[in-house]
């Protein structure tokens, strides 16, 4: 019997996967990445490195064209791709871009995957390209950043194409 009372208070005082996975609050979690995604979205359409920054945790990874980028730290690295980024979109007639969908596939306390699509819009609503991506966030030090971006071209839109309501 005494054997039994410690094997009871020992499950009851070590924590379980399941105790923990109960105190795991999923609706808050996906808000806050959710969050993060819309600030990073609103600093990219603002062409706000820093802003957009913020949005990172580093190691900073995006594969996209069959090129693996990384950026190590916040900083002049980062903030020079960006710009760069950001003037080549210009010249193209890019003028903002929107998630067009945003799918939590996975989830935990620490990480989420997120399966998106975002469009990219010229001034008149005409759409430029639709991009399908995998953005991976990591909760660190209390916070939602985006560790990883994946992404894929998909559909390329013609200068005859009719504007695409926002």
């Amino acid at each position: 019997m005494k054997r039994w009372i410690a094997v009871v208070v020992m499950l009851w005082i070590v924590p379980t996967p399941f105790r923990a996975q109960a105190a795991f609050d999923r609706r808050q979690a996906e808000r806050e990445v959710m969050s993060v995604l819309d600030a990073f979205i609103d600093a990219f359409n603002r062409q706000d490195p820093q802003a957009e920054e913020r949005t990172y945790h580093f190691p900073h990874y995006r594969l996209a064209n069959g090129r693996m980028s990384s950026w190590s730290s916040p900083g002049v690295e980062t903030e020079t791709w960006m710009k760069g980024t950001y003037k080549t979109l210009r010249e193209s007639g890019w003028d903002h871009s929107s998630f067009t969908r945003r799918r939590i596939v996975h989830i935990s306390e620490l990480k989420a995957h997120v399966d998106t699509e975002f469009t990219r819009y010229r001034k008149d609503g005409s759409m430029i390209i639709k991009v399908d991506s995998l953005y991976i966030l990591t909760k660190e030090a209390g916070r939602w950043g985006i560790r990883m971006r994946s992404s894929f071209d998909s559909i390329i839109g013609g200068p005859d194409e009719k504007p695409v309501a926002r």
